[in-house]
């Protein structure tokens, strides 16, 4: 298994454990998490000098719009 799949298999346990309801939808080489229809994250593998690096985006946040707090997502870079 490799670090992406690792990194994706730990991501959906930790909104799983937060009780937060998400889709997962796979678009060529990324992901898309709709999560509580609330906030977007975008998830994909690049391999850039012979490296796996694993880049998070959020693209759509729509938590100040609605009585739904997520601010203990995080996600840090690494690679």
């Amino acid at each position: 298994m490799s670090n992406f799949e690792e990194f994706l298999i730990e991501f959906e346990k930790y909104l799983e454990k937060k009780y937060w309801n998400f889709k997962k939808y796979e678009i060529d080489n990324y992901f898309l998490y709709d999560i509580e229809e609330t906030l977007v994250i975008q998830i994909e593998k690049k391999e850039e000098f012979s490296r796996e690096h694993i880049i998070c985006r959020e693209l759509l946040n729509l938590k100040n719009e609605k009585d739904y707090n997520c601010p203990d997502i995080k996600i840090k870079p690494f690679c």
